[in-house]
């Protein structure tokens, strides 16, 4: 349960999503999608912000050394004597304070370029957990040591290039399914947590069972739904429900089946990190927006659906994600610019590390508008997600740069 406990304690209240409490599922009332045999036809028909730089201290440039500075007026100051070192000017009376005698910089020698909305970046590394060392639920004493073994548990359990080879299952299959399943968390108003382990349990159970075709495909789907509502959930559909949304083509016994199956494949080693486990840190290091935030997580759930983007980490997909979705609202061309220090410093990653999966992000934003699979879509075109797969930046400039670039 330790990544569960994680989950919950370092969610931030700018960046909390889908937390339902105390509200139990009504089943008197009907919230289903239309119900569908298996795999025959499950096309998609369901239908503040923090500062960015934050306060810093003012940081001073010398031109020249301080020995070039204009003279000073010893007999008007009514200074003795001046010592200037390190560039300080120390005096022998208390009289006065020091003045620090500089010519004015020029415009060449400005420290920070304003020509850019993001270029004024941290200049320094700044700690991000300054504000809430004094909340026990963030545990800012823990952070470090938390995401260092989150980071091990990713490669530990990770999902192999290409594992659908040589499988019953094709690529397109899994696409199909996993749209049908993201349809589900929508219409069940699951956590977005639940969708992410539902994938990550799917696909390693399909690396490991290659026996699974289209007759028992979407068996598995739903029994990894159930089993991540079961772990990330406070109130979880019954099993009736699902039972239902398969258009009753599986009992209920045999989902218990598949369940225990799946389990004890993947002997009960439930606790593999995803991706945003790791974008709600990033974001907060960022000190992203809102809406920044909330395009991240829209390029991740469209990587849920792609197969190419099965065994890229997923701390690496958060970090491509996180830088992106910053880069593209705020114009920024220079993706260097926004994979700041502090980032680097708290991520452990160069932007060369995760550079090829921003292209990725790229392609699947440029292709999105032409795919099949519209439940991620249609999901972030709603009003409670800012509607941002509609917003024009995601077309733009910097889109089209990327798409241009060889990998």
């Amino acid at each position: 349960m330790e990544s569960r406990r994680i989950g919950l304690s370092l969610r931030t209240d700018q960046h909390r999503e889908n937390v339902i409490v105390g509200k139990k599922i009504d089943n008197a009332q009907p919230r289903f999608p239309k119900s569908r045999p298996a795999l025959r036809d499950l096309s998609n028909k369901i239908g503040t912000q923090i500062p960015k730089d934050g306060p810093q201290k003012n940081l001073v440039k010398f031109q020249k050394p301080l020995a070039t500075a204009a003279p000073v007026d010893i007999a008007k100051d009514n200074i003795s004597k001046l010592k200037i070192s390190s560039g300080k000017v120390e005096t022998n009376t208390t009289k006065r304070k020091p003045v620090l005698l500089l010519k004015p910089l020029k415009k060449q020698d400005s420290i920070i370029d304003k020509t850019s909305a993001y270029s004024a970046k941290q200049l320094v590394i700044y700690d991000p957990d300054e504000n809430s060392k004094n909340d026990p639920c963030a545990v800012t004493e823990y952070v470090e040591d938390i995401f260092s073994y989150l980071r091990e548990m990713e490669v530990k359990y990770a999902v192999e290039k290409d594992h659908l080879q040589d499988h019953k299952t094709t690529s397109s299959m899994r696409a199909t399914l996993v749209n049908w399943l993201i349809e589900l968390q929508v219409s069940f108003k699951l956590n977005v947590e639940t969708s992410y382990m539902c994938v990550s349990l799917l696909d390693r159970y399909l690396q490991l069972n290659k026996d699974i075709g289209r007759e028992t495909l979407q068996l598995v789907g739903v029994s990894a739904l159930m089993i991540a509502s079961k772990y990330e959930e406070i109130y979880i559909p019954e099993i009736g429900d699902f039972v239902y949304v398969c258009d009753d083509s599986f009992s209920a016994r045999q989902i218990l089946a598949m369940e225990r199956d799946i389990l004890a494949t993947l002997k009960f080693s439930l606790g593999k990190p995803t991706a945003i486990h790791f974008l709600r840190r990033y974001s907060k290091v960022a000190r992203a927006s809102q809406l920044q935030h909330c395009l991240a997580k829209y390029m991740l759930e469209l990587a849920l659906i792609d197969y190419q983007m099965c065994h890229i980490l997923p701390s690496h997909q958060a970090a491509a994600a996180c830088c992106l979705a910053i880069a593209i609202l705020t114009e920024e061309m220079d993706l260097s610019k926004v994979w700041s220090p502090t980032l680097v410093h708290y991520t452990t990653y160069k932007l060369s590390d995760f550079k090829h999966v921003i292209r990725k992000f790229a392609v699947l934003l440029d292709k999105e508008d032409k795919s099949k699979y519209r439940a991620v879509s249609e999901k972030y075109a709603q009003a409670s997600n800012h509607k941002i797969s509609t917003n024009p930046k995601l077309k733009g400039r910097l889109i089209t740069k990327l798409l241009l670039e060889k990998n």
